[in-house]
């Protein structure tokens, strides 16, 4: 069932995102290597039969019960190094085990759509792209398009990835910076107030790019310059961050 399951939530995926073998097609090779039960197969004839449908991804897992409650466990696994590369645990009850398979499918499925989208996003800013909404993400990719292009629409896009997801703190962080370089000071400064609010939630260098944006709306340059020197200190190959520091000295 839980297979099924996945299976089904999956396909619904943007087929340009992610491609699912259907059951048919995953039974018909078990059969034909006289694979009836699932406890059996070890990763690497599972790694095996992926390679033979070109997957390069399988998910495995496990059901354990202990009283009334229920463990679910599923893992990714890279087709062709056979290494876990993505682990799932959820647990609830018997009486409701349709939910926790819905709510383990979903975590699975946007992990997925997630870091196809990844692929699109540029290698320096990657690291710092976090979100657990695909929707959220596709916007967020909207509004790099659109400041690239210096398009209004970048507003839009970022503040709608933040409406699908108030924890994507690098959305917030990218609106900011198309108000400060675009010149919107005053809208510029009410959310500047609300991203740096939440700043001792974020990863270090998110922090401290808040205290840079916080610095440029209600600072002197000094103080941006302080605080771009300390990315730079964690980052001493940032193109970007050089480029912010030396308009930091123009200013």
């Amino acid at each position: 069932g839980i297979q099924n399951i996945l299976i089904t939530d999956l396909t619904n995926s943007n087929p340009e995102e992610l491609k699912v073998r259907q059951l048919e097609t995953v039974t018909g090779i078990l059969q034909g290597k006289g694979l009836t039960d699932y406890a059996s197969l070890t990763p690497s004839v599972a790694s095996n039969i992926s390679q033979k449908l070109e997957a390069r991804v399988f998910i495995n897992g496990s059901i354990k019960q202990s009283g009334s409650v229920v463990r679910l466990n599923s893992q990714l696994i890279d087709s062709k190094t056979e290494e876990t590369f993505k682990s799932f645990q959820i647990d609830g009850t018997s009486e409701k085990i349709l939910s926790i398979v819905d709510s383990l499918s979903a975590m699975v499925k946007n992990f997925l759509v997630i870091s196809k989208l990844a692929n699109k996003v540029s290698p320096e800013i990657q690291q710092f792209v976090s979100s657990n909404s695909p929707e959220a993400y596709r916007y967020f990719i909207y509004g790099e398009n659109a400041f690239r292009n210096t398009d209004p629409a970048a507003v839009q896009l970022f503040s709608q990835a933040i409406a699908l997801d108030s924890n994507f703190y690098y959305a917030a962080i990218r609106l900011l910076e198309v108000y400060w370089d675009w010149g919107f000071f005053e809208e510029g400064k009410k959310w500047c107030r609300r991203v740096y609010e939440k700043k001792d939630q974020m990863p270090m260098q998110l922090k401290l790019w808040a205290e840079v944006l916080y610095a440029s709306f209600f600072k002197t340059p000094y103080e941006r310059i302080k605080y771009l020197n300390k990315l730079l200190e964690i980052d001493d190959q940032s193109p970007y961050d050089y480029f912010r520091i030396g308009f930091a000295y123009v200013q």
